[in-house]
């Protein structure tokens, strides 16, 4: 993959941002350092890695099981809301 000056201004302008040419120049730099080492680790032979399994060494599912239970109660939750609508916390439109 190039990259060159027409691939730097078209993030640019996905990332809605402006840069100057020392900038773009820096950019372009970390880009192809990045890319480098995206590129080192493709090679590299993980078909004969174990899978991990978030540090267990057995395949079971480390999430608990989704059993139903009470939940907290609406009043003494919505007590302390700053601001409330219709039993629920209001919040600012963003």
């Amino acid at each position: 993959m190039d990259i060159d000056e027409k691939l730097i201004d078209h993030l640019e302008h996905l990332a809605c941002l402006s840069c100057s040419s020392s900038e773009k120049h820096r950019i372009s730099g970390d880009l192809g350092k990045i890319i480098g080492y995206m590129n080192r680790l493709g090679e590299l032979d993980a078909g004969s890695n174990m899978p991990v399994h978030g540090g267990r060494s057995d395949s079971a599912s480390a999430f608990r099981d989704d059993i139903g239970r009470a939940s907290l109660d609406r009043e003494l939750v919505l007590r302390n809301a700053p601001k409330k609508e219709g039993g629920m916390f209001a919040a600012p439109e963003v």
